[in-house]
């Protein structure tokens, strides 16, 4: 799971205990997979635009627009 935004930067140092994973992964029968699920969070204030970006470059555009 990818945490992206403003959001995530400002609350890292609480995703960063131990609590946060504890809380993700015990969701009774779903648990076992849960706990192999790796968590990270993007720091890069721009990745929204870095992935339009990619996105946009990655679409095969009209002539006139390229």
């Amino acid at each position: 799971i990818y945490l992206a935004g403003g959001i995530s930067r400002h609350i890292l140092p609480q995703l960063k205990q131990m609590h946060f994973i504890d809380k993700f992964s015990r969701k009774g029968r779903h648990s076992d997979l849960l706990a192999t699920i790796p968590v990270h969070v993007v720091l890069n204030a721009e990745i929204a635009l870095l992935g339009a970006a990619y996105h946009a470059l990655e679409q095969d555009w009209p002539r006139e627009f390229r």
